[in-house]
């Protein structure tokens, strides 16, 4: 039964309104989903909000892959030449917030809260989705902060997606790949179809990359908008590029409206080239038809902090160590291939693969692309959606992948830097929650620990408003505890953050519904 809204007190009684609100959890077991028929929810809901939408200039951003590092890149243009800049993306790491972003900082928890409790009548009418409960929270939030632009990347598709209510200043879409067939269609011209849903009457759109099939597509349905098209690929502005330490660098042949020069950039990937010329595509569009003043040379400079000015996160990015460990979130037919035939490139003496995916994926078509000579370690994602580690494995097995299941990403993680020489590689990715898993890891690694005010053979008892460690020998040390105790009562787990009260912290481990009870003793672990 999903809680009542009027009943929501603090953020976290708000996650669990929200995320109740998810599709796939509101529809009955065993049923098919239901594709929505138009966006006319969305627009009677946001109606009755004073539609938000309408009171800001808005960049929209489609595409299979790409299209979120790409609407960071277009948001770090903006931010970089002053401009107040709401940006909407999809999915989050480690905190919902992450989705709703003004000039790089997250929507506050208490907005959150207030979005909700101060439209419960219209929530109870409309019965939004989480879906469109997050597009016309961020809309509203965006309109009452007063931002001067917005980027907004489409959750799914493109057509009936969201987000598609905005009228757009600029239309972007990356590129097409066969990604959530189940919705969007099983071919790559299903796909486009549903993509180009965003192009506008008269409003300028870019095209990623060229595509046999999907062009005709996208040149008819601009045809019938009137709307200018642009290739990106059609023009080489970037003639070469080399990694380094903390980013990339680009030898940018220029434009129109754009100079040449080295562009730096604190991102990474095999992937970044084609993004970083479709951002710069839609930059110059943006210069040359006066769409807003910014100036060519502050919006390059841009590049350089698009981490750090955007939030951005969860792609190719590197942790240095005994051995180094590199992250990606790539998950379909169309990106994983490039990112694993990359890997080769970095010089290592054995590659350790930690290999998690979820459940809705054609998963035999893209584990042929990963190497056999890896050692491998499944793992489930911990979200609903994450195939077994089992399954993995088995599947993997069928074309030739060998390795072992865990049933958790530490311990996964564990055993391969065990396993692994310092002049190894081990690569974690297949799915954006594994990397989300893992990232927390790595946020946990970086709290202070609380102060103990009471200790007892079972449970701490911690300081209010601290973060919350389980008593296991996971809690002090890599791994850390994962939180898959939360179901206990007493314990509320948010990235383990305390809230308001001292609360009780049980161990992860096998023991803690039925006697025996955890007694700390696996320290060693």
């Amino acid at each position: 039964m999903s809680m009542d809204i009027r009943r929501i007190e603090t953020y976290q009684d708000a996650l669990s309104y929200l995320f109740e609100q998810l599709p796939s959890l509101r529809r009955k077991p065993g049923s098919r989903p239901q594709r929505k028929k138009d966006l006319a929810l969305i627009r009677a809901f946001c109606s009755g909000l004073q539609n938000p939408h309408l009171k800001y200039p808005v960049i929209h951003v489609a595409g299979t892959n790409g299209k979120g590092t790409v609407s960071h890149m277009i948001a770090a243009f903006l931010q970089a030449n002053g401009w107040k800049t709401g940006l909407y993306t999809s999915p989050h790491y480690l905190d919902y917030r992450e989705r709703i972003r003004i000039n790089g900082q997250m929507i506050p928890r208490n907005q959150v809260i207030d979005f909700l409790k101060g439209n419960a009548a219209l929530i109870n009418r409309f019965r939004p989705t989480f879906f469109e409960l997050t597009a016309a929270m961020a809309f509203r939030y965006f309109a009452e902060e007063g931002v001067d632009v917005v980027v907004l990347e489409t959750g799914l598709g493109g057509r009936l997606d969201s987000t598609n209510i905005v009228s757009p200043v600029l239309t972007v879409i990356t590129n097409i790949g066969l990604d959530h067939q189940g919705v969007l269609g099983d071919t790559v011209e299903k796909i486009a179809i549903e993509k180009a849903g965003i192009i506008k009457p008269g409003i300028p759109i870019i095209i990623g990359e060229h595509g046999t099939a999907t062009d005709p597509i996208f040149i008819e349905k601009a045809g019938e908008q009137k709307a200018p098209i642009i290739f990106a690929d059609e023009k080489e502005m970037l003639s070469r590029y080399e990694m380094v330490d903390r980013g990339m660098v680009f030898n940018f042949e220029g434009s129109a409206n754009l100079p040449a020069t080295i562009i730096k950039t604190d991102l990474a990937g095999p992937f970044q080239a084609a993004n970083l010329r479709t951002a710069l595509s839609a930059l110059e569009v943006i210069l040359s038809e006066h769409i807003f003043d910014l100036d060519a040379r502050l919006s390059l400079q841009g590049l350089e902090s698009v981490k750090e000015s955007t939030g951005y996160q969860g792609r190719w990015e590197r942790y240095p160590g005994s051995p180094d460990i590199l992250v990606d979130s790539g998950h379909n037919l169309h990106s994983l291939p490039v990112n694993i035939k990359h890997l080769s490139s970095y010089g290592y003496r054995q590659l350790h693969i930690v290999l998690g995916m979820v459940g809705d994926k054609e998963h035999g078509p893209i584990l042929k692309f990963f190497p056999k000579e890896a050692h491998y370690y499944f793992v489930r994602p911990n979200v609903p959606r994450g195939l077994s580690e089992i399954t993995l494995k088995h599947k993997a097995k069928q074309v030739g992948l060998e390795g072992d299941a865990f049933e958790d990403i530490q311990f996964a993680l564990r055993a391969a830097t065990k396993n692994a020489h310092q002049n190894d590689l081990i690569f974690i990715g297949g799915s954006t929650f594994v990397v989300a898993d893992y990232l927390r890891i790595q946020k946990m690694k970086s709290m202070k620990l609380p102060k103990i005010v009471k200790k007892s053979p079972y449970v701490v008892t911690l300081e209010p408003r601290r973060y919350a460690w389980c008593t296991c020998g996971l809690s002090a040390k890599d791994p850390f505890c994962n939180g898959s105790h939360k179901e206990i009562e007493g314990f509320k787990s948010l990235g383990f953050e305390v809230e308001e009260e001292k609360k009780v912290a049980l161990c992860a481990c096998k023991h803690t519904k039925t006697p025996p009870y955890c007694d700390g003793s696996h320290k060693h672990l």
